[in-house]
């Protein structure tokens, strides 16, 4: 999954924290690629939610947190 946001150390650690595989942060077009199992779906929906919320610019209803 590939998803455009800030890059942010605060948001790395987060993601990382959660098991999820951070593949890298692509500087040019500003995007982190993240690779997902079904598991980390399951298990990870409503941050996976969030962070798709957060780079459409949608309000998050509370923190990002499972």
């Amino acid at each position: 999954m590939e998803i455009r946001l800030d890059k942010s150390d605060e948001l790395e650690n987060e993601i990382e924290n959660k098991g999820i595989d951070l593949m890298d942060y692509d500087k040019r077009n500003g995007r982190y690629r993240i690779k997902l199992t079904m598991n980390d779906l399951k298990k990870h929906k409503d941050f996976i939610g969030d962070l798709i919320r957060m780079a459409k610019n949608i309000e998050i209803e509370k923190p990002i947190e499972d």
